[in-house]
């Protein structure tokens, strides 16, 4: 019998837990770097991306995926400096009742 899928917050434990694993640098791009790893590896995804947004703005900052396709990437890397109102897909996720 097939596994039931794991809810968001089961997912969101399991990459925190990976991420733990890795050891507690102070380095926050690395560490969000390696956020997105886990992310890979715990959901069986074929890539990652995580989105670091500035506060004030509300504009995405940075950018960390494991998308290894230099056309892609740039495509996800265009996000830097636009906010949710310039990206609609970020605009549907927010509106999901359990964005992550």
């Amino acid at each position: 019998m097939p596994e039931p899928e794991a809810s968001s917050t089961q997912n969101i434990e399991r990459i925190a837990g990976a991420v733990s694993d890795l050891g507690g640098g102070s380095d926050l791009p690395e560490t969000l770097r390696a956020i997105a790893a886990a992310a890979l590896t715990t959901l069986g995804a074929d890539r990652a991306s995580l989105y670091a947004v500035d506060v004030d703005s509300q504009n995405v900052a940075s950018v960390y995926t494991t998308e290894v396709d230099p056309q892609r990437r740039e495509i996800l890397e265009r996000a830097v400096g636009r906010g949710s109102d310039r990206m609609p897909i970020w605009q549907l996720q927010l509106a999901q009742p359990d964005p992550v």
